[in-house]
């Protein structure tokens, strides 16, 4: 069997604005505003990939389902792709967290290693199920070009695993809704960042 010498590329792309503006992370069954359908349909019109790989969360999932359907592309609903549980935090307006947890929040950005919200999901236990998930769709699906669409958080553990950078500076790439982060993974263990903030 030839050794495959193509890289693989994939398109981390952010899920697109939600029904409720304003949260600092919303609920697993938040669902897409029709703007945030319309900014994923907008930046995935032009696009052919050989398979596509969500979030479980309504707001990633459905609108991965209607694209698998019209673009004829197998889909994976991984579990493992889920934004960062934030516990008490999630479904609460950012303001309000700023306002009565503005310390942890500088926290979570300064010092993201020492960070976990009340009854949340540690940075350390994120961390490890995002690189597992994504050392097993690079071992599926090698040479191939894959879209996940997935959740800011989740593409900030892969650019930092993936370009070995500390997760801090992640946060100067911009993550907007319904953009990507274009990534070539080549045969000899090497990844190149093909693009950041893509609509297409």
């Amino acid at each position: 069997m030839q050794e495959n010498t193509k890289p693989t590329i994939i398109d981390c792309l952010r899920h697109g604005e939600t029904r409720t503006t304003g949260l600092f992370c919303a609920s697993a069954d938040e669902k897409l505003s029709p703007k945030g359908f319309t900014q994923l349909q907008n930046s995935t019109m032009n696009g052919e990939w050989n398979a596509i790989i969500s979030s479980p969360l309504s707001r990633c999932a459905e609108f991965a389902k209607e694209l698998s359907a019209n673009k004829n592309t197998p889909l994976t609903i991984n579990p493992a792709l889920a934004e960062m549980d934030f516990g008490d935090w999630v479904n609460q307006p950012y303001k309000k967290l700023w306002d009565e947890h503005h310390e942890a929040l500088q926290q979570l950005w300064q010092q993201p290693d020492d960070f976990i919200a009340p009854r949340g999901e540690s940075i350390h236990t994120f961390r490890e199920r995002i690189i597992k998930a994504w050392e097993n769709i690079l071992q599926q699906h090698a040479g191939k070009k894959i879209l996940l669409i997935t959740h800011a958080g989740v593409i900030r553990i892969i650019l930092s695993h993936s370009l070995a950078m500390p997760l801090t500076t992640t946060q100067s790439f911009s993550l907007r809704h319904a953009h990507y982060l274009r990534l070539a993974h080549h045969p000899d263990g090497i990844y190149s960042l093909i693009g950041h903030g893509l609509t297409t």
